[in-house]
């Protein structure tokens, strides 16, 4: 659901993404914007569509602006 929400674009950096997968659509990943690990929810509300160089950047740094920004779009309805 959080890829198809995305229609194609990274939900942190906004870029397109990189390239199509084998099937022809948009590669993104989804990411748990406050992770499983940490008590987070896997439901909709909690998942994002990322790049993967914005998932990897929020696997390392985490920065606290960035996730207030995907918690505000990951709770948007669509």
């Amino acid at each position: 659901y959080a890829k198809r929400r995305a229609f194609g674009r990274c939900q942190l950096c906004g870029s397109m993404a990189p390239f199509l997968d084998k099937e022809g659509k948009p590669y993104l990943e989804t990411h748990h914007v406050v992770w499983l690990s940490a008590g987070g929810s896997d439901t909709v509300d909690n998942t994002v569509a990322l790049c993967p160089n914005c998932h990897r950047k929020m696997h390392i740094l985490n920065l606290k602006n960035d996730v207030i920004t995907l918690m505000d779009i990951a709770s948007q309805e669509p």
